[in-house]
């Protein structure tokens, strides 16, 4: 019975989950709350941190376009400058303004000011979109397509009127089919040609602002509340190792063979060896 009893013990030299377990309630008090004031610490910290702001905007300008009138927009305004970085959209007729500065509300103003100015240009002629012009062609092509079909209507009404008269005239009959076929061709190039701009205009920017400036976001910056919990997580796991290593330490320092050890490494470094602890 006696051997049962025994073979149940763990070892001297094996520690138990039991063990871990005490370790850890006789000093859950360090465990919990430094970690908790580290977490608590870090996110005050960042977030009194002065950051920067950034927001960007598309516009259905080519970037070139933009940059060309760039100075006249900012008219020595540095920041909105020095903090301005233009490149170029989803497509080469567009250009995104990514804005940064240090005030958030000056990302805002910052960005609806380069807009305004830009809209003003247009307005009064001194910039031109990309599909405008191509938009002007379309109207007169439409424009020619309408007058041809009005010609080719006449033209068919001619022909009737020929073939109807009491004497035919072959003559003038093959001269107006002439000009009819004539007619017709040109009126299918234009309807071609106008279906091929259309394709084109359609993927062009169709106005000024193609998103909308968006909301101020910090730039380059973690979230406070991450770095928090990393924070937390990373005071809690080395207050842990401590609290194992010292009490490991303090358990060791009982034992005559261990401390002799101990004391060696003392000496290794200058250290006066310690007595070993009974109790």
């Amino acid at each position: 019975m006696q051997t049962m009893v025994d073979e149940q013990h763990y070892p001297d030299d094996e520690i138990s989950l039991l063990d871990l377990l005490v370790v850890i309630a006789e000093h859950w008090l360090v465990l919990v709350f430094v970690p908790l004031l580290a977490g608590v610490a870090a996110f005050g910290f960042l977030t009194l941190q002065p950051h920067a702001w950034t927001a960007s905007a598309v516009l259905g300008l080519p970037p070139a376009e933009v940059s060309r009138y760039l100075p006249s927009i900012l008219n020595g305004t540095v920041d909105i400058e020095h903090g301005l970085d233009i490149t170029e959209g989803s497509s080469a007729e567009r250009s995104m303004l990514i804005l940064t500065l240090d005030d958030r509300d000056a990302v805002s103003d910052g960005l609806l000011l380069l807009i305004g100015q830009l809209t003003a240009a247009i307005e009064e002629g001194e910039i031109t979109l990309p599909g405008a012009s191509l938009q002007a062609n379309l109207l007169d092509i439409e424009r020619e397509i309408i007058l041809r079909d009005g010609i080719a209507d006449r033209l068919a009404q001619a022909l009737e009127d020929i073939e109807a008269a009491v004497s035919f005239d072959a003559m003038a009959y093959a001269q107006t089919a002439s000009s009819l076929n004539e007619m017709m061709a040109a009126r299918d190039d234009q309807r071609e040609r106008y279906e091929q701009l259309s394709v084109s205009r359609a993927e062009l920017p169709g106005a000024l602002i193609e998103e909308a400036p968006s909301e101020p976001v910090p730039a380059g910056r973690t979230s406070p509340v991450v770095v928090s919990a990393l924070a937390v997580l990373g005071t809690g796991f080395v207050l842990l190792v401590l609290v194992f290593i010292r009490n490991g330490w303090r358990n060791a320092s009982a034992d005559a063979e261990t401390q002799g050890k101990i004391n060696r490494i003392r000496r290794a470094f200058g250290l006066p060896p310690r007595s070993v602890r009974h109790g």
